[in-house]
């Protein structure tokens, strides 16, 4: 489990990689992530991968929020929202 610190800064990766993938170009955000997955003082891929993690996390939750979970239900309605997800991953 990643450390507090070690936390945000994988989390900021996953941002960085999120915001080119955004951008609509795949091929130079799957070069940025091989590229910092590489890098002797980068988070690695588990790093990495703890970030997409957490930042997916976030977002469902804000999602969840938005949908008017609150403090209570949260993360029940966050688990809803993915296995209302999960069958259309199949199409």
């Amino acid at each position: 489990m990643d450390e507090p610190g070690h936390a945000t800064a994988n989390t900021q990766v996953a941002i960085e990689c999120l915001t080119i993938w955004l951008e609509g170009d795949r091929e130079t955000a799957a070069a940025h992530i091989a590229n910092i997955q590489n890098s002797p003082d980068g988070p690695g891929a588990t790093g990495i991968i703890s970030g997409f993690l957490n930042l997916s996390e976030l977002l469902v939750l804000n999602l969840a929020a938005s949908r008017g979970a609150d403090a209570g239900n949260i993360r029940q309605k966050a688990g809803d929202i993915r296995r209302e997800w999960s069958p259309r991953l199949l199409e």
